[in-house]
């Protein structure tokens, strides 16, 4: 149907049917520019969001990598810390060690004397003890003797007190053996240190003289070592 003369009030005159598709030859093509408006608005919509999407994707990566450097940093920071504290840790171990020893006396043996002369059927032997140390005091020496051995001090004992031997100090003391007598022993030396601390220092004793016994004192070490 087309409308060349009458205008509006032909269009009044028009039956429903009519109406209806006039209305619709008029609609369709707006709908259709609506429609394809909202398909451009639509794709400038999806890149918008497409955008925002890759700008927050963007955004959670340099998070994700800024975590993953500050863990890696407090990672790093935590093994200094340890390395620190474990040198920190021997550093005030080894000064304890070098205090501890610097309390301790250090010992030397040897016959001297008038070294060694027989009475009554027994060889006596002059003992020499030494400190180049710090002094020691409450002292006491005992002898290990192997099974069998005959060798004790003076006193007729395998032990001998010592009340204190002073810084390059020294002690004399006096070995009875059994003639014939050869062989190794051993000797143990406790001791109040500069601390105040109970310690024990070994020593190993070898006759093969019948005139002399040769000592050898062993290392200080500490006790809980």
């Amino acid at each position: 149907m087309t409308l060349e003369k009458g205008g509006v009030h032909e269009i009044l005159e028009l039956d429903l049917n009519e109406f209806g598709d006039l209305a619709a030859g008029f609609a369709a093509p707006m709908a259709l520019v609506w429609l394809i408006a909202g398909y451009f608005q639509q794709q400038v919509e999806i890149r918008q969001n497409t955008a925002a999407l890759d700008q927050q994707d963007a955004s959670l990566r340099l998070q994700v990598d800024e975590l993953k450097c500050s863990v890696e940093a407090q990672l790093l920071q935590a093994a200094t810390s340890r390395e620190q504290l474990t040198v920190a840790s021997a550093s005030a171990e080894f000064h304890r060690k070098e205090m501890m020893r610097s309390k301790q006396p250090l010992i030397s043996m040897a016959t001297g004397g008038s070294g060694a002369h027989r009475q009554a059927g027994q060889i006596y032997i002059d003992v020499q003890v030494q400190n180049h140390g710090h002094a020691l005091t409450q002292g006491k020496f005992t002898i290990h003797p192997e099974e069998g051995s005959q060798i004790t001090f003076g006193n007729g004992q395998v032990s001998e007190s010592i009340d204190r031997i002073g810084a390059e100090g020294t002690h004399r003391s006096r070995m009875v053996c059994q003639p014939g007598f050869v062989g190794e022993f051993a000797m143990s030396l406790h001791y109040t240190d500069g601390l105040g601390d109970r310690q024990c220092l070994l020593v190993t004793a070898t006759k093969k003289d019948p005139q002399k016994i040769k000592f050898e004192v062993h290392p200080w070490s500490p006790l809980a070592d």
